[in-house]
C-alpha cells in the first residue's frame, strides 16, 4: 500500500516559512503506541540497505516490546521529493506537536531545513541532544564531540554521525596496467599524477584508443578538488585554510596551482564533451573501462558493487595528488537521523539510534560500505584494513583524524569571504578552455582585498 504524506499546513508562521510549500501529501494513518516510526535511508544502495535491515531485525529481537515500522519517503510518495521538498518536509516534522515519525532522515541536510524554520535555536528547542547522553559520547569519535562541531548544529549534537565519507581519486588498475603505469594509492604527488595523465595521452596516440584520463561531467563537476587539494598542500596551515579571509599568501598559492593545472591541460585529461555529459548517466564509466581516473566519494563502492560486483575489484581508491602532505583533506561525517523531542516514541527512538552507535555496528559498517563512520570501532585504531578499500578508509582516517573538510563551494577558501562569488576557473583550466594567465587576470580584476 502506498501512503501519501502531507506537510503540516496548520503550523504557525512563527515556526515555518511555507512560501514554497507543497500540497500534494496527506498524513499517514495512526500507528499503535508500540511501533517505532522510522524513516529509513540507503534504499537500493546495496549493502548499506542490507545493513540497515539487519540492524532493524536485531533491534526488534533484543527489544521484544518494540516493533520498528520502517518506511522510505521514496516509496511513500507518488511524487519524488528532492532538494527543497525534503527540507520543508523535515522542517514541518521537527516543529510539529505530533510528528508523523519518531526518527527522521535528515542526512545532514540542515542547510535546506534552515531555510524554512525561522527560529534560530530550533535544533536545541525541538531535537534531542545526543551529546548529553553518556553512552553516545563513549562510542563516538572524540573529534566529533567538540564545541566547534556542536556550533555547526546550534550548540547540540542532534544525532549519531553514522554515515561518513572519504573523497578518493578512483583508479581503474586494469587500465593502469594496460597503459603501463603503477598508480600510488597513497602520497601521490602532483608530478606523479602528471606522469599518469601523460601516459594515457601517449597510449591513446600510439594505439588510436580513447581512454579518458580523468572523467568529468558538468552536472557534477569534481576535478576542481584536485586544484583545492594542491592548494591545501601548498598552504600547509590548517588554520589559514579554514579561516576564509583574504591573504596574499593564499593568492600566491592559487597562482602556483593554476600554472600546474595548465601543465596538466596539455595532456587533454578531460573528455572533450564533458560539458554535455550527465553524471548519473556516466557514473559507471570507470568500471566499464572508459576512464583511468574518476573523482567521487567513497559511496561509489556500494553503487558499483550493486551494478557489477565482479568489476569492482579493478577499482582502487587513491589519495588526491598533493605537492607535499596536506594538513587537511576532503571528507566528513553526516548526522543521518534525528529524533524530535515531541516524538511519540522518543525513548525507543533514542534507544534505536544508540543501538546503531556502537563498535559492533561500526565494524560491520566498515566491512559493508568501505566508508568511514563517526562511531568508535576497532578499525579506527588499526594501521590497515582487510582489503584495499578498507585500507584506504583506515589510513585516511588515521592520517586526517579531526582534519577533514566538506566539499567546498565558491572561492571563499582561497580568495576570502568577500570574493566567494569569483569563479576560480580550475575546471576550465584543466579542460584547456582557459589559460592560467587569463584565469589569474580574471581573478585579480575582481578580487577585493578588504
Amino acid at each position: 500500500m502506498k501512503y501519501l504524506i502531507i506537510f503540516f499546513l496548520l503550523l504557525t508562521s512563527c515556526n515555518i516559512d511555507e512560501t514554497n510549500r507543497s500540497d500534494t501529501y496527506k498524513p499517514i494513518n495512526n500507528i499503535s503506541s508500540n511501533q517505532l516510526r522510522f524513516l529509513g535511508h540507503w534504499l537500493d544502495e546495496g549493502k548499506k540497505e542490507r545493513l540497515l535491515l539487519e540492524t532493524v531485525n536485531e533491534f526488534e529481537f533484543t527489544h521484544q516490546d518494540v516493533n520498528v515500522k520502517l518506511d522510505y519517503l521514496e516509496k511513500m510518495n507518488q511524487q519524488k521529493l528532492i532538494g527543497d521538498d525534503f527540507g520543508l518536509f523535515n522542517a514541518n516534522q521537527i516543529v510539529s506537536d505530533i510528528p508523523d515519525f519518531d526518527i527522521l532522515k535528515v542526512n545532514n541536510d540542515f542547510w535546506n531545513i534552515n531555510k524554512y524554520v525561522l527560529e534560530k535555536d530550533y535544533m536545541r528547542k525541538y531535537l534531542v541532544d545526543f551529546s548529553e547522553i553518556e553512552e553516545f559520547r563513549k562510542n563516538t569519535r572524540p573529534e566529533l564531540l567538540t564545541d566547534k562541531v556542536k556550533a555547526e548544529y546550534g550548540g547540540i549534537i542532534p544525532g549519531p554521525f553514522i554515515d561518513g565519507y572519504n573523497w578518493p581519486l578512483w583508479c581503474n588498475n586494469d587500465l593502469a596496467e594496460k597503459v603501463g603505469i603503477k598508480v600510488k594509492q597513497f602520497d601521490m604527488t602532483f608530478e606523479d599524477f602528471l606522469t599518469y595523465i601523460s601516459a594515457v595521452n601517449d597510449y591513446n596516440k600510439q594505439h588510436n584508443d580513447s581512454i579518458i584520463p580523468l572523467f568529468e561531467a558538468s552536472t557534477f563537476a569534481t576535478s576542481h578538488t584536485i586544484a583545492e587539494m594542491l592548494f591545501f598542500s601548498e598552504i600547509q596551515d590548517n588554520n589559514q585554510i579554514t579561516n576564509f579571509n583574504y591573504s596574499p599568501r593564499k593568492i600566491e598559492a592559487w597562482v602556483k596551482v593554476t600554472k600546474d593545472l595548465e601543465r596538466l591541460a596539455r595532456y587533454k585529461p578531460l573528455p572533450k564533451n564533458w560539458r554535455k555529459l550527465i553524471w548519473t548517466e556516466n557514473m559507471n564509466a570507470p568500471i566499464e573501462d572508459k576512464c583511468l581516473f574518476f573523482i567521487n566519494g567513497s559511496w561509489m563502492y556500494n553503487i558499483w558493487l550493486k551494478k557489477d560486483s565482479s568489476k569492482l575489484k579493478k577499482m582502487m581508491p587513491c589519495e588526491l595528488p598533493v605537492y607535499k602532505t596536506a594538513p587537511i583533506c576532503f571528507g566528513g561525517y553526516n548526522v543521518t537521523w534525528v529524533v524530535p523531542k515531541k516524538a511519540k516514541n522518543r525513548e525507543n527512538a533514542v534507544k534505536f539510534l544508540l543501538y546503531m552507535n556502537n563498535p559492533e555496528f561500526a565494524e560491520k559498517w566498515a566491512r559493508y560500505t568501505k566508508s568511514p563512520t563517526g562511531i568508535k570501532g576497532k578499525l579506527t585504531s588499526l594501521n590497515f584494513g582487510t582489503d584495499k578499500f578498507e585500507n584506504f578508509q583506515v589510513v585516511t582516517d588515521n592520517k586526517y583524524s579531526g582534519k577533514k573538510i566538506g566539499l567546498l563551494g565558491g572561492s571563499a577558501f582561497c580568495f576570502g569571504n568577500n570574493n566567494s562569488q569569483i569563479n576560480n576557473l580550475s575546471v576550465e583550466i584543466i579542460s584547456g578552455e582557459v589559460t592560467a594567465e587569463k584565469a589569474i587576470a580574471s581573478m585579480r580584476s575582481q578580487i577585493k582585498t578588504h
